[in-house]
């Protein structure tokens, strides 16, 4: 019996979790007007199945970019951790500037 209370040879042996996957693809990117610290809104899906509309992705002061989640009267719809707010920023630039490449 382990300390826990549980017997150990009941338990299923633990796989090692697999490394995920980067599934994060950006479904639409609309460029703003030039003049202010947002460059673009896009739409994203960061993983299958789930989609979300209106991230904003803006220039900060020491020139990194920041994606920001949409809002509502009621204040944030959802939130993203610095890795992935910076994820979704970094997809969008090279998007922005895969399409002024093609211009």
């Amino acid at each position: 019996m382990a300390a826990d209370g549980h017997d150990d040879n009941n338990r299923a042996p633990s796989a090692p979790s697999p490394e995920p996957e980067n599934t994060m693809r950006i479904l639409s990117i609309r460029p703003a007007p030039p003049g202010g610290k947002t460059i673009a809104h896009v739409d994203i899906e960061p993983s299958p199945g789930t989609r979300i509309y209106g991230v904003r992705i803006s220039r900060a002061d020491d020139c990194t970019y920041r994606a920001f989640a949409p809002s509502n009267e009621h204040g944030r719809t959802c939130a993203f951790d610095r890795e992935v707010a910076n994820q979704i920023a970094n997809l969008t630039v090279e998007g922005l500037s895969q399409n002024a490449s093609h211009h």
